[in-house]
């Protein structure tokens, strides 16, 4: 009987231990699940700072972009007036200042002190006549093409919804209906055909297709870049275009229903050739040295 209670009384000596001992251990282990959670919790709200933040950064890009092009929209011509500076009040507007009162918000604005434009006069003769073409050009909104990445397709240089592309379609088309001028599509190429012709191992010393804005700044360029920046304002124009991407060149195709010359078919219409490299080439005239391409299969591309 005593042996009994002994054993007994061992073993709940035992059972104590043993439950004290895992509440010990459940103390630590709970303390280090607490810690653990705890930082866990705070590195889950620092994360989700930083993506509100950058969040926030992004918006006020965006924000500041449509700004710029809103404002650039009213003073690209010469002779128009960029839009007045508006003070802004308050700490909270500081993000928003805009102390050049070129349309882009100082926190993404390469020149916040000083609305940078270039002035450039395009002067190109077109039946008979002296057309002239003055353009205040906006620095800031220069390098933000200068800096885009280049696309990875060959339309997606074209920009006909650009303020300036927009201005000079504009005063394009003035020029058009105070001269009776027929063709908007000759009449833009002629325009972009006075350009200076240098290929891009000349200037960049490697391809680089430039946007349109960008050669108007740099007032020359290859084939292609002309082609972009015609095509362009012939979109705006509204005018019905194509890109004719024949081997080692590139050209704007217009349809056209009674037209004579070079034409490739797609989808049903005849789009013309109509060259944007060399002056006095009209809707249709090919170059000797592409017509080995006539009536042969190119690669056509829809704008």
């Amino acid at each position: 009987m005593k042996k009994d209670m002994v054993f007994w009384r061992m073993a709940a000596i035992g059972l104590g231990v043993f439950i004290i001992a895992a509440l010990i251990l459940f103390s630590f282990s709970s303390d280090e699940a607490a810690k653990r959670y705890e930082e866990r919790a705070g590195q889950l709200a620092d994360e989700n700072f930083k993506l509100k933040l950058n969040l926030s950064i992004q918006l006020d890009k965006v924000e500041a972009l449509d700004k710029m092009l809103e404002g650039y929209s009213k003073g690209a011509v010469q002779g128009l007036a960029l839009p007045d500076h508006t003070e802004q009040g308050g700490e909270a507007d500081q993000g928003y200042l805009d102390s050049d009162g070129d349309g882009l918000m100082d926190s993404v604005d390469a020149h916040p002190e000083a609305a940078a434009a270039y002035s450039r006069e395009y002067t190109w003769q077109y039946a008979g006549k002296t057309n002239t073409l003055k353009l205040n050009i906006n620095r800031d909104w220069y390098e933000y093409y200068l800096n885009k990445k280049r696309a990875t397709t060959k339309e997606h240089y074209l920009t006909p919804s650009d303020p300036l592309i927009v201005d000079i379609a504009n005063e394009i088309q003035k020029a058009i209906d105070n001269n009776n001028y027929k063709s908007k599509a000759e009449f833009v190429m002629s325009f972009v055909q006075n350009m200076e012709y240098v290929d891009d191992n000349t200037t960049k010393g490697q391809p680089y297709p430039r946007y349109p804005i960008e050669t108007l700044w740099d007032g020359k360029g290859d084939c292609e870049d002309f082609t972009y920046l015609a095509a362009s304002i012939l979109k705006d124009l509204n005018v019905d275009i194509v890109l004719l991407d024949i081997p080692g060149h590139l050209v704007v195709g217009v349809n056209c229903a009674n037209c004579d010359g070079a034409y490739w078919e797609h989808n049903g219409k005849k789009y013309y050739y109509i060259e944007s490299t060399a002056t006095g080439y009209k809707l249709g005239d090919l170059p000797e040295q592409y017509e080995q391409w006539r009536g042969r299969t190119i690669t056509i591309r829809d704008v």
